[in-house]
């Protein structure tokens, strides 16, 4: 699996990912409105971002930009 950039307008999130597909997923650790996801090994192979849009808005950028951003692949 390529690493992948998504946003879900419906959650209002952002989620990229790098995680391969022999890679399992062993805790996800929330911080606040962010979620980070692991590996065994310690591996960070995801991260989450929940309410990016007021997120968006306090650091000064528009959110309508998300609206342009369906799926990535990096």
């Amino acid at each position: 699996m390529a690493n992948i950039f998504s946003y879900d307008e419906i959650d209002d999130s952002i989620i990229i990912s790098s995680k391969q597909d022999n890679e399992k997923v062993r805790d996800n650790f929330v911080f606040d409105n962010i979620v980070l996801s692991l590996t065994n090994s310690g591996k960070i192979v995801g991260l989450e971002i929940r309410e990016i849009s007021s997120y968006l808005k306090e650091m000064g950028f528009d959110p309508e930009l998300l609206n342009n951003i369906k799926n990535a692949v990096l």
